[in-house]
């Protein structure tokens, strides 16, 4: 491996590439630490998905009202035992993944209980609390930022074109935003 032929990169020159923290993190853990890891555009658009769909379930559990805020699915021994074996975070990732799939099929289905959205919702705080791959808020750069207040105000005085204009700007510098009851969500795209 050689700077020179292009094959090493070191964290600003993926940054440069257009890579965020949160992607390159999970690049990094959804392999072995005794395996090289590849750092391709299939890559970072396979880590953009699978912190979309983290984030995507995460609302959808969040959306739901839940009085309870305790316990974990069972999984998570599942996922605790694959992180206790030798830091298999491969391992540990699918079988969150696994999990990820199942809850969406019951969320589809209709077939879940306000306990379960409560141990939904610890689970992904725990998983993230490990791997720290879910952008928080506010990590959105200051001109994207602004942008969303500039498309809030032109919302509120009820000028659909401009708050369109604003919203694919926004869309063009990688983040989308979607209007929610307690205000605009900002995510990655």
């Amino acid at each position: 491996m050689s700077k020179s032929l292009g094959n090493f990169y070191c964290i600003p020159d993926l940054f440069e590439k257009g890579f965020r923290a949160e992607e390159i993190r999970y690049i990094m853990l959804s392999a072995h630490y005794r395996t090289k890891v590849n750092f391709t555009l299939d890559k970072q658009h396979e880590a953009k998905v699978s912190i979309r769909r983290i984030q995507e379930l995460q609302s959808r559990l969040e959306e739901m009202d839940s009085e309870v805020w305790d316990g974990f699915p069972t999984e998570m021994e599942q996922f605790n035992i694959a992180i206790e074996n030798d830091l298999d975070s491969p391992n540990a990732l699918a079988v969150f993944f696994e999990w990820i799939r199942n809850t969406n099929s019951k969320l589809d289905e209709k077939a879940f209980t306000e306990s379960d959205v409560s141990e939904g919702l610890n689970f992904i705080a725990y998983f993230d609390s490990i791997y720290g791959i879910l952008p928080k808020a506010g990590s959105a750069p200051k001109d994207v930022i602004g942008l969303v207040e500039e498309r809030e105000d032109a919302r509120q005085n009820k000028d659909w074109e401009k708050s369109d204009k604003i919203r694919d700007q926004i869309l063009e510098k990688g983040w989308t935003v979607k209007d929610k009851i307690d205000g605009p969500k900002l995510t990655p795209k």
